[in-house]
């Protein structure tokens, strides 16, 4: 297993690609701190409004309670030894010492942020039908204002919040900067708040005041979804060849050409080989 010595904790900085993932980059345009980078944490921006609507309900509602406390837990275990939590796991919860890594849990902490905007989409629902379940507006301007504005500012000035996010989440001398091709990517990420966070406005405003069929204002937020999250995720589907990306060993050649059904090859003791995985595809 890996000791908690060994154990990493999210930056900062990643917390905020759980809803700008290109603030501080992905793949191609990253520049953060981890030294190898082949993933982003992102949720979406309308999960993310649609689960804060949820949050509002906290007070009256003991399913939102358990799952907000859940996910906050799935957060603070994913910092890893930034905060006590994963220290206290590690050492009293059995197997919690084989985890590859703390920022796993942001996998199933996902999944209660999904269930908390199952319970918002219920209440923009509610909107038309219980008046007593009705989202004021208020509360929509406190849950959707802050990220509208982050998604605003984003898709005006994306070089003025890199440079933030450079001064904020980055130690004093940081040479890595963003690039115009991250900066592209950010204000495009910017376009997807912002149509996040309008879909789910104009959906309340929709139910709720012009009596618009849940089912069609259901259809064109989860197209949104779908649309955002397949933006992000594509980026990671692309394959190759091994041939395109290695050169032709000599031993593997011999090996696939002379070898005959049930023939196997052994490595000599005391000799450098193939390891376990090196041989895959």
């Amino acid at each position: 297993g890996y000791s908690f010595a060994a154990s990493w904790a999210l930056p900062p900085q990643e917390i905020t690609s759980l809803f700008l993932p290109d603030l501080i980059g992905s793949l191609g345009t990253y520049w953060g701190s981890n030294p190898f980078k082949l993933h982003t944490e992102y949720l979406g921006a309308v999960p993310v409004v649609l689960a804060l609507l949820g949050l509002s309900g906290i007070r009256s509602d003991s399913r939102v309670r358990v799952l907000s406390a859940i996910g906050f837990l799935c957060l603070l275990f994913a910092l890893g030894a930034a905060t006590p939590v994963h220290r206290l796991m590690y050492a009293v919860i059995p197997f919690v010492s084989r985890f590859r890594a703390p920022s796993m849990m942001l996998g199933p902490g996902a999944l209660f942020v999904a269930l908390l905007a199952g319970i918002g989409w219920q209440r923009v629902l509610d909107a038309g039908d219980e008046p007593e379940q009705n989202l004021t507006w208020t509360v929509t301007a406190v849950v959707v204002g802050p990220l509208l504005l982050f998604g605003l500012v984003a898709l005006a000035s994306p070089s003025g919040l890199a440079r933030w996010a450079h001064t904020a989440l980055y130690p004093a001398g940081w040479e890595r900067y963003p690039g115009p091709e991250a900066l592209d990517a950010l204000r495009s990420n910017g376009v997807a708040v912002v149509l996040g966070c309008a879909v789910v406005v104009g959906g309340i405003w929709g139910v709720s005041r012009r009596g618009w069929s849940s089912a069609s204002v259901g259809l064109v937020v989860l197209a949104v979804l779908v649309g955002d999250l397949w933006r992000v995720d594509s980026r990671y589907l692309e394959t190759i060849t091994p041939a395109e990306a290695f050169p032709e060993i000599e031993s593997v050649s011999v090996m696939r050409n002379e070898l005959g059904p049930g023939e196997r090859v052994f490595p000599v003791p005391g000799r450098a080989g193939f390891g376990p995985n090196e041989l895959m595809g």
